[in-house]
């Protein structure tokens, strides 16, 4: 699946925030920050692997005499830099220091190079909650906040309905509509 994954141009984190005794848990508690932080590590992980083995090939190649041999040297000390920040749990996006490095890698189609999103599901009447991911995401990353049952729900209705219910919500956007602007400004 991660293959099919790397052909993507945006990443969607979808955390829990939500209690519902008929939806159990993941590990038995719902912890948003903890969620995070283990989707990031997967990405993380994902990317270190195929770092390695990126290493091992060019490790083999730079030792033969051919015409990209000095391209593959340098190729090697990125791919060793960015195995070096990612074994430092930092993304491979937070050490490319120019157009000329990622271009390098570009074909390789990290994970952690690419933008992301980080959506938070929450119960029914908690869409302004905010959350504490400080130390785990960037400013810049957006976090859309939104209640999935909500907008299910939303959904559902025809137009007039569905502005009379959002009314009585005191909602004067659907999350959705959010979580799409969030997704356009991660992508630029």
């Amino acid at each position: 699946m991660i293959s099919q994954i790397r052909t993507i141009d945006l990443l969607v984190l979808v955390i829990r925030a939500f209690e519902n005794p008929a939806v159990p848990p993941y590990r038995g508690s719902v912890n948003p920050a903890r969620d995070l932080a283990e989707l990031q590590t997967e990405l993380l992980l994902a990317d270190l692997e195929l770092v390695t083995t990126r290493i091992e090939r060019l490790e083999i190649q730079v030792l033969k005499p051919t015409k990209t041999q000095a391209k593959d040297k340098a190729e090697l000390a990125l791919q060793k830099k960015l195995q070096e920040a990612i074994e430092s749990e930092k993304p491979i996006s937070s050490v490319i220091e120019n157009d000329a490095e990622l271009e390098m890698i570009k074909s390789l189609a990290f994970l952690t190079l690419k933008p992301y999103v980080v959506a938070v599901n929450v119960g029914e009447g908690k869409s302004g909650e905010q959350f504490d991911f400080s130390g785990r995401l960037d400013p810049s990353v957006p976090v859309a906040t939104m209640c999935a049952e909500l907008e299910y729900e939303l959904s559902q209705l025809d137009a007039a309905s569905r502005a009379e219910f959002m009314a009585d919500l005191n909602i004067t956007e659907p999350g959705a509509n959010r979580f799409v602007k969030s997704c356009y400004a991660a992508l630029g």
